[in-house]
């Protein structure tokens, strides 16, 4: 089967990473179009744009009758949570449209973080310290004191609350939680100082699963990644233990299309799953990067039954990238945007529209992690961004800390 027309539901960052793969591939894309779109740097590449619905986000059955409206035979999710919408993606299927993406039953599968951690379990990977689904907020106290403060509460859709340091602090988030119909909801103990790290993993049909290898999101502006390295400054026994983990709870679940798996490291190595996310992240800007792939091309392929016929050993692992995450500090309209020459940035913004949270993400890539550094510093220090005050400063500020260039995670005001 051939596709030969794409509703692309994504409208941030990655729209346009996704638009341009589909065009190179001869495939037309139909972007979600508002009154500002002929400015936006991926609409000169889509074929079409249909108007937008009233509505901020629009609801899965306005896209799905877009979709047939423009006569589309395939639907992106994006990098976003429709991605990750099982239903959503079964939707698209009973109108016989291609879901770029994995089948449904996979996506229920791995959204829900609980069934994920289960799977991890049984498959021999070691997941964070945990309760069992809490029925009521009575049990919290018992599961308090056996995993010791502070906890997190978290739930089968992957939120989780702060770190609590009282059994009464979390048995009030888990009554919130369990009021809300989220489903399973638990308390996880607490990694101190914990390195954060994620596998990039593909899998096709016939059963083979590829790790493309791990990036750290080295830099955090408070909960916020705010820059990733890939690969991951950590020893190689890390790093195969990582790699190994992803490729075998991927392999578990069946799992098929483009992914990425997330573990802790503790400061003695040890690594715990966090489980796995099925879909497109900003993060795999990094792999492609490096190994020269394209992670839309290969969601499209998988989606319609090829194999991938590579193995990792065909992969040039050489070099490193850095991918920062430029934000807007408060909402304001962009009046300059300009980028020094050679730069990747890959945004949905343009001169004359409102800016907002994530504006962009800086992709930068070395021969080596010290020579990305510096590339990053100095496309930082040229980058113009106006209109809107951004976290720049705090980025130069990460990319010169000792504990950075040590390859340790590093905390940023």
């Amino acid at each position: 089967m051939d596709l030969r027309r794409v509703l692309v539901c994504e409208r941030g960052p990655m729209a346009g990473y996704i638009v341009g793969a589909l065009r190179r591939m001869g495939i037309e894309s139909v972007v979600l179009f508002h009154k500002d779109a002929e400015q936006v740097p991926y609409a000169s590449e889509a074929a079409f744009g249909v108007p937008m619905p009233q509505s901020a986000e629009p609801l899965p059955d306005q896209l799905m009758a877009l979709a047939m409206d423009a006569g589309c035979d395939g639907v992106h999710p994006g990098a976003g949570p429709l991605a990750e919408d099982a239903d959503f993606a079964a939707r698209v299927e009973e109108l016989n449209l291609v879901f770029i993406g994995p089948r449904p039953m996979l996506i229920r599968a791995t959204a829900d973080r609980w069934t994920t951690r289960e799977v991890a379990v049984g498959a021999g990977i070691p997941v964070v310290a945990g309760s069992p689904p809490l029925q009521d907020p009575d049990s919290v106290q018992q599961w308090f004191d056996q995993l010791g403060s502070p906890v997190w509460v978290k739930d089968s859709r992957g939120w989780r609350a702060a770190s609590l340091d009282t059994a009464q602090s979390a048995a009030r988030v888990v009554s919130v939680r369990l009021g809300t119909g989220v489903g399973r909801v638990w308390l996880e103990q607490h990694v101190a100082d914990a390195r954060h790290l994620v596998v990039s993993v593909i899998g096709d049909e016939s059963g083979q699963v590829v790790s493309l290898g791990e990036r750290e999101r080295i830099v955090r502006r408070g909960d916020a990644m705010t820059l990733d390295v890939f690969p991951a400054p950590v020893s190689d026994d890390l790093r195969i233990a990582a790699g190994t983990a992803a490729v075998t709870l991927a392999s578990t679940l069946g799992f098929v299309g483009v992914a990425s798996v997330g573990f802790l490291a503790d400061q003695t190595g040890g690594l715990r799953c966090l489980g796995l996310r099925p879909r497109l992240q900003v993060g795999d800007l990094l792999a492609d990067t490096l190994h020269g792939l394209n992670s839309v091309e290969l969601q499209v392929r998988l989606a319609l039954g090829e194999s991938l016929g590579w193995s990792a050993e065909d992969l040039d692992a050489s070099g490193a990238v850095i991918g920062v995450r430029i934000r807007a500090q408060e909402k304001g309209t962009l009046t300059a945007l300009d980028l020094p020459e050679g730069t990747t940035f890959q945004t949905s913004c343009a001169v004359g529209l409102p800016a907002d949270g994530l504006l962009g993400v800086l992709v930068v890539a070395g021969q080596t992690r010290q020579a990305a550094v510096i590339k990053a510093t100095a496309a930082l220090r040229a980058i113009t961004i106006g209109g809107v005050e951004t976290d720049i400063a705090s980025h130069l500020d990460a990319l010169g800390d000792p504990e950075f260039w040590r390859g340790q995670p590093v905390r940023t005001p």
